[in-house]
């Protein structure tokens, strides 16, 4: 059984590169015809092996978890950096739209006293 070899002497494939097992048939009839008892001693091997990697990773407190924790507290994190931004932008939002008022009264009154110059010059050159 092997994934094929992405480095060395392997053959790569996309099979390989997708990390798909590949079983040599012929190879595996030639060791069961040989050696039997070495192949199952190697199958044994090679599953309780790939069976504490797996309880390892899924396991409570094994990698998977380590991530989705990881992943959880960084998820947390992020949700409170986006309520912080968000409510500093609303605060920013609120402090324009009271600037933005006031600069609109300032220019209405600049308008209304506009108007009375106007009128007072206009009073003073037809008289």
């Amino acid at each position: 059984m092997s994934t094929g070899a992405t480095t060395g002497s392997g053959a790569v494939s996309q099979s390989a590169l997708a990390g798909n097992l590949t079983l040599d048939t012929t190879g595996l009839t030639n060791a069961l015809s040989n050696n039997a008892g070495g192949v199952k001693a190697m199958m044994q091997s090679w599953s309780i092996g790939f069976s504490r990697l797996v309880n390892d990773t899924a396991a409570p407190g094994g990698t998977i978890s380590v991530r989705m924790q990881a992943d959880t507290g960084r998820s947390s994190f992020l949700n409170t950096q986006i309520h912080n931004l968000t409510e500093a932008n609303q605060i920013k939002q609120a402090q324009l739209v009271r600037e933005f008022a006031q600069m609109e009264a300032a220019l209405s009154q600049n308008q209304a006293t506009s108007n009375w110059l106007t009128n007072q010059l206009s009073s003073l050159s037809g008289k």
